[in-house]
């Protein structure tokens, strides 16, 4: 997952927040229609979130042959976190009628139901029957929403992010904190940060780490979490570990390492300097 940059503020009125593609789900061709007349191959599961609500947008070619007099469709079932069915839709409700038995492909790009809780998604192929009934000829497996972790790895003087290795030769981290991301059932966003603040010959009071949930239209911090200071005892290395989470509707997280630097010694009174960052973000 590559790392992204805030955006630059956008003149005018204020656009609606987009949203995000935060997992892809490919799955294979369709085939199993017993009598051999429809299939749906390239099939894909985008899951889009945004604004608190969660949709499986589908894509895919539907094709049929031998469909003379018939009407097929693409279904497409949500169901949430634990499992229910929230809802069905459809490529084109009342099927795409058939007038010949040759080959036909059409291509498909439509939303499922949508919903803050939205967690899977079953994929199904339609003949409309008599009556008009709607039979299922073939079904795609449960195909599930699924985050995916980024890593975090911050350098600076004296002072640096990273996991838990360590190089004391080389003076950095040799493994990355970690953002996980994670979207509840209302629909808002937590990102938690895990990871290490190392120091190696800090000349400085203290270092922390804060994590800022930004919004990308602006580059305005939207929500923060800061973490504890921590003050080595000399200027040898040392490590502490922090967890930090952070809960918005964005889906841009800056992860920013501080020290604190003294302006008035007699009061010991200062300020809180970033000295690096990196910004990660839920999108795959």
């Amino acid at each position: 997952m590559q790392h992204r940059n805030i955006s630059t503020t956008v003149a005018g009125p204020t656009p609606s927040p987009p949203t995000t593609i935060v997992d892809n789900d490919p799955f294979p061709t369709l085939y199993h229609d017993p009598d051999s007349e429809v299939t749906f191959s390239g099939g894909n599961v985008a899951w889009a979130w945004g604004n608190g609500t969660v949709t499986p947008q589908v894509t895919g070619t539907l094709h049929i042959v031998n469909g003379d007099d018939a009407k097929f469709r693409v279904r497409v079932d949500s169901y949430d976190s634990d499992g229910n069915l929230v809802g069905s839709a459809y490529d084109k409700e009342k099927g795409h009628p058939r007038h010949t038995d040759a080959a036909t492909d059409i291509p498909v790009d439509m939303n499922a139901k949508s919903g803050p809780n939205i967690r899977r998604a079953i994929v199904a192929l339609e003949k409309e029957g008599i009556g008009p009934q709607w039979h299922t000829k073939d079904e795609s497996i449960v195909l599930e929403l699924d985050t995916f972790d980024d890593d975090v790895t911050i350098l600076g003087s004296g002072i640096d992010v990273g996991g838990l290795g360590f190089s004391i030769s080389k003076g950095n981290p040799t493994e990355p904190a970690i953002v996980s991301w994670k979207i509840g059932d209302d629909g808002m966003l937590t990102a938690t940060y895990t990871g290490y603040l190392h120091f190696l010959d800090f000349n400085k009071e203290a270092g922390r780490v804060i994590i800022r949930a930004i919004d990308p239209l602006s580059g305005r911090e939207v929500a923060r979490t800061e973490g504890g200071s921590h003050s080595p005892p000399d200027t040898g290395y040392h490590h502490y570990p922090d967890t930090l989470a952070v809960v918005s509707e964005e889906a841009y997280l800056e992860v920013v390492m501080q020290s604190w630097v003294v302006t008035d010694p007699e009061t010991n009174q200062g300020t809180w300097d970033d000295v690096g960052s990196q910004t990660v973000s839920v999108a795959q």
